[in-house]
């Protein structure tokens, strides 16, 4: 297995976490992975739905990076589907197109770890790193 594209930065009551990533494109699944991996506490099985498509422009990276973390929230919840499974384009406008797919929240043999309510805006950025992009989040719990 690769090694991680994230990490779980130390917060005193939320979820701060770093991401890394080749492109704009490769940092926004990598942000899925870690978040949808940290909201299930382990590993992540396969996906078994249909894929949700999700679109979308920001022109700044790391409102993009933002947005598309709170749209996959939205449709976790609303589609009560955990995601564990994506795919994304990015053009140099900012314009997003991919999709999510997951398992249902009744198909998992426990409760999610951890109830994330919020992307927020407080110490959001994206900045070039090593030959790379790397993003950083907080999360409201």
């Amino acid at each position: 297995m690769d090694a991680p594209c994230y990490e779980v930065l130390e917060h005193t009551a939320d979820l701060r976490m770093a991401f890394y990533g080749a492109d704009m494109a490769d940092l926004l699944v990598c942000a899925a992975r870690g978040l949808f991996r940290e909201i299930l506490g382990r590993e992540l099985p396969p996906a078994t739905t249909e894929a949700v498509a999700v679109s979308m422009t920001m022109p700044e990276p790391d409102l993009l990076l933002r947005a598309w973390l709170g749209e996959l929230l939205y449709l976790s919840e609303t589609e009560q589907v955990l995601f564990t499974e994506w795919d994304v384009t990015v053009d140099e406008s900012g314009s997003l197109r991919g999709g999510a797919a997951g398992v249902p929240l009744t198909a998992l043999p426990a409760a999610p770890h951890l109830d994330v309510k919020a992307v927020t805006y407080h110490g959001l950025y994206v900045a070039e790193f090593a030959g790379g992009l790397r993003g950083e989040v907080i999360f409201d719990l």
